[in-house]
């Protein structure tokens, strides 16, 4: 069955916010206590409730700038508002230009809960500071930066966009261009092509910029694991922590490359690691819900996800901004 871009919208924010909700939990414990906590399997199924974290709530805000009427005149000041609104939800502090703190997401009070934010997004945002990629402030390279930018797909040029949503709070090359080769990948996917040809195009967009480097060297090392020994969570972790942004995308490609048809094994293998698992399974089901749609997961990781029907709801609006979109 053929795929519309509604569902594939809809699918890449739901199956990031489950691969949140996966991670979330387990965050900062090593395996060890994963296995002695949990199970031998380590995380095998999603917790109830399935809380999403600060990537989940920060990728909602992006699709709301990407859905404003100034993301057609001024991107980066529609993002740049609209996480100065996501920064409310976390300190209650109206930091930056005037603006509506009342309107939009902020009339949803389940994003009022401190997710475990990360340091550079909530200092850069405390700063009313904005980061770009030609005036940079803290050359992070952290994967705040990669997380939050799946609703860039959507856009006119959905590479630079998602690096310049990035480079706000993340202004080192690294954390902004893993960001844009990540919107290269799914704006593929939700065309239908292959990741294989999504990671092409991306690459072929990132040699483009200076300091590519990096990131691409992690992407070569995900296609060449995947290639080697896919689906191996002892191998995850040879491609990093994914606490920087290439590391977050090298392991998310990886697991959705390993398992390209089965978004559940995708997700569980993309959380089984010591490292960030939320970011990594939040962009991990960002891809792989692009690619196989709305409706591949489990019926029960939907039913205890926080949040479902308006993150579900965000992903169809997104679509709608598609020219062909059916």
């Amino acid at each position: 069955m053929k795929l519309n871009i509604s569902q594939r919208m809809e699918g890449c924010l739901l199956g990031g916010a489950m691969g949140d909700a996966l991670g979330y939990p387990v965050e900062f414990m090593n395996m060890d206590s994963i296995h002695r906590d949990i199970g031998p399997e380590g995380v095998v199924k999603m917790p109830v409730p399935g809380l999403i974290s600060d990537d989940t709530q920060m990728t909602l805000f992006t699709a709301e700038a990407v859905l404003s009427e100034e993301a057609k005149t001024d991107w980066i000041h529609a993002v740049y508002k609209a996480y100065l609104r996501w920064y409310y939800t976390q300190t209650e502090e109206k930091v930056g230009p005037e603006q509506d703190f009342s309107a939009g997401l902020l009339q949803e009070p389940r994003l009022f809960h401190w997710r475990m934010p990360g340091n550079t997004c909530m200092h850069m945002l405390s700063l009313g500071r904005v980061g770009t990629m030609d005036h940079r402030y803290n050359m992070s390279k952290g994967c705040g930066g990669i997380m939050r930018v799946a609703p860039c797909a959507v856009m006119d040029d959905p590479f630079l966009r998602a690096c310049e949503a990035a480079s706000i709070t993340h202004d080192h090359p690294t954390g902004y261009l893993c960001a844009g080769a990540f919107a290269q990948i799914l704006v593929c996917l939700m065309r239908g092509e292959s990741l294989e040809q999504g990671i092409e195009q991306a690459c072929a967009r990132l040699v483009t910029f200076a300091g590519h480097e990096e990131t691409i060297q992690a992407i070569n090392a995900a296609v060449e694991l995947a290639a080697t020994n896919p689906g191996d969570a002892a191998m995850v972790e040879t491609l990093g922590g994914g606490w920087v942004g290439e590391e977050t995308l090298a392991i998310a490609l990886y697991c959705a490359l390993s398992h390209p048809d089965d978004f559940e094994k995708a997700l569980l293998l993309s959380v089984n690691h010591s490292g960030d698992r939320d970011s990594t399974g939040a962009v991990c089901g960002n891809l792989m819900g692009m690619k196989l749609g709305a409706g591949v997961w489990p019926e029960k990781w939907k039913k205890y996800l926080e949040l479902n029907e308006l993150i579900g709801d965000m992903g169809r609006k997104l679509a709608a901004l598609v020219p062909d979109a059916e």
